[in-house]
């Protein structure tokens, strides 16, 4: 097993998955630098590895960021909320995205790769400032380390 083996597992999850639209790879923490992103946006980082030798096990570190674009509408509707937005929403939508990805590895998983550890879900409003709504999510996943040794 490599780190392209559980990242693409990653990705071809989220892509079968019908609420997604658009995922992205980043390696520096910045989510969504690129103006024709269709949310929702799904974008994996890779945090690093570790080798579990009690166990045999390579473990792979992630952050997760699902976002939803809010909606900026400039009719004034009546409510009686101060400020009536999409909100949640898009925490809705976006917790669903997230939950069916951790229940088809839970449930379905067949490539040996298992989640190890799940952080509780942060939730973000107007993220970065640009009416982006969603979580965030640290997961590590394990999988068997089969990796070829040589002794001398």
């Amino acid at each position: 097993m490599s780190v392209s083996t559980t990242t693409n597992y990653i990705v071809n999850l989220f892509a079968a998955d019908e609420l997604v639209n658009t995922i992205a790879l980043s390696a520096s923490g910045i989510i969504d630098t690129k103006k024709e992103s269709i949310y929702p946006l799904v974008t994996i980082e890779y945090n690093g590895f570790e080798i579990d030798r009690d166990n045999a096990l390579l473990k792979d570190d992630y952050t997760i960021t699902i976002l939803q674009q809010r909606d900026s509408r400039k009719a004034e509707q009546p409510s009686k909320l101060m400020e009536d937005t999409n909100y949640i929403d898009n925490l809705n939508e976006c917790q669903s995205i997230c939950v069916n990805f951790v229940n088809y590895i839970d449930r379905f998983e067949l490539e040996n790769i298992n989640i190890d550890s799940l952080s509780i879900s942060e939730p973000l409003s107007n993220y970065g400032g640009a009416n982006l709504d969603g979580f965030r999510i640290d997961i590590t996943f394990s999988v068997p380390n089969t990796g070829f040794c040589t002794t001398t």
